[in-house]
C-alpha cells in the first residue's frame, strides 16, 4: 500500500548468485511529518498539557505517598551524589565518599545562608 509510514519494499534477488552476493535493496516510503519545534505556540501547547499532567497526578496521590516519593527522590540524589564525590576524588572508601559529601553540603550551606544571620550580636551606639 503506497503512502505508509515507514513501509519497506523489499526487491527480491534477480538470481540466487545476486542473492549470495548482495543483501536486498530497501526502499522506504515516509510521509513528512510536522516538526512540533517549528511552531512555538504548538510546542508551548504541548509542554504546557505535559505540566498540567504531572501536577493533577501529583495532587491525586495521598500524601502517605508523596511523602515516600519525596524520600526515593532524595535518596536517590544522595546515592548520586556519593557515588560523584567517590568518582572525584578517586576514593572506593565508603566513609571518605560521605565525608566528602558532608563537607560539599556543609559549604552549600554556608554559601546560601551567607549574609542572612549574625554571628556576633550588634552593638548599639
Amino acid at each position: 500500500m503506497p503512502g505508509l509510514v515507514g513501509r519497506a519494499d523489499v526487491e527480491p534477488p534477480r538470481s540466487k548468485a545476486a542473492a549470495l552476493a548482495a543483501p536486498a535493496i530497501r526502499r522506504y516510503r515516509c510521509r513528512v511529518m510536522p516538526n512540533i519545534h517549528a511552531d512555538p505556540a504548538a510546542l508551548k501547547a504541548l509542554q504546557d498539557d505535559i505540566y498540567r499532567e504531572k501536577v493533577l497526578r501529583a495532587r491525586r496521590l495521598p500524601p502517605e505517598q508523596r511523602l515516600a516519593d519525596a524520600f526515593e527522590l532524595t535518596n536517590g540524589v544522595f546515592a548520586r551524589m556519593h557515588a560523584g564525590a567517590m568518582w572525584q576524588t578517586g576514593t572506593t572508601d565508603a566513609e571518605q565518599g560521605w565525608q566528602e559529601v558532608r563537607r560539599r553540603l556543609d559549604r552549600l550551606c554556608r554559601t546560601h545562608d551567607h549574609g542572612r544571620f549574625a554571628s556576633q550580636k550588634p552593638t548599639t551606639p
